[in-house]
């Protein structure tokens, strides 16, 4: 919000302005710790975060960034990766990066 300085003496005032916005770090608010999925159906592993600035999300299979350009792969809007048409080689240890 704008806050105001303002300072006043007999032969007049001064008035200065600040305005203070205030950031917060990317915080985790949901996240699996273990998912099971069936072979050719869909899976998601939700990554909801919040933080002022709005955070940015990355997704990574064994620390590699996912193919997004695979038509399987997609990360939805509010951070979810959702995988479709499972497959054997799916499967690992999947990170959410914010």
């Amino acid at each position: 919000g704008w806050y105001a300085c303002v300072t006043v003496n007999s032969i007049g005032e001064e008035k200065r302005r600040t305005k203070i916005d205030v950031i917060e770090p990317p915080a985790l608010t949901e996240s699996r710790d273990f998912v099971v999925g069936v072979s050719q159906l869909t899976v998601w592993l939700p990554c909801t975060v919040s933080g002022d600035p709005e955070p940015s999300i990355s997704w990574f299979k064994e620390g590699i960034a996912i193919d997004l350009d695979d038509r399987r792969n997609r990360v939805m809007g509010n951070g979810t990766l959702r995988i479709s048409s499972l497959e054997i080689g799916d499967e690992g240890l999947y990170e959410c990066v914010a």
